[in-house]
């Protein structure tokens, strides 16, 4: 129930770092916060091309440094997105003190994203997500997409 102002101020008084996931998925307000953030996600597997795109462009445009992810809710996703960088201190320190390289960077298959969804729905007692996933699922079975990646 925290504001976003109050959370800002406690991570940092905490000396805490604050990253920005899929700013274009499921965000509002999304400038306010890159202006706060410490690093912004530029690949997540489970978005598509054109929103990870305009993730790199607003890391760029706030000058913010940038990570990648997987985003995996499940062990096979693990893979999608591995990254190096070169050792300097603590993992922190080299997370913003050196070049992170993407070397892998595999999109997650559909049916992936809507298995999680599912179990989401069911865990959270959703109802009204459950069968919109279910329903968006057995659409996409029948346009062959469902095996498709993001």
């Amino acid at each position: 129930d925290m504001r976003f102002q109050q959370f800002i101020f406690s991570v940092k008084e905490q000396n805490g770092y604050i990253l920005f996931p899929h700013p274009y998925k499921g965000h509002k307000n999304i400038n306010t916060i890159a202006k706060h953030v410490d690093l912004i996600e530029i690949f997540n597997s489970r978005v598509d091309e054109e929103n990870n795109l305009k993730s790199e462009i607003l890391a760029k445009k706030y000058s913010k440094n940038i990570y990648y992810a997987s985003d995996a809710h499940n062990g096979r996703s693990l893979r999608n997105a591995i990254i190096e960088f070169k050792k300097e201190g603590t993992l922190i320190e080299s997370m913003f003190n050196s070049e992170i390289n993407l070397v892998v960077s595999d999109k997650t298959l559909l049916y992936e994203i809507h298995l999680s969804q599912i179990i989401k729905a069911i865990k959270q007692k959703r109802i009204n997500l459950f069968i919109r996933i279910m329903l968006s699922s057995v659409k996409n079975l029948f346009l062959l997409n469902l095996f498709k990646k993001v």
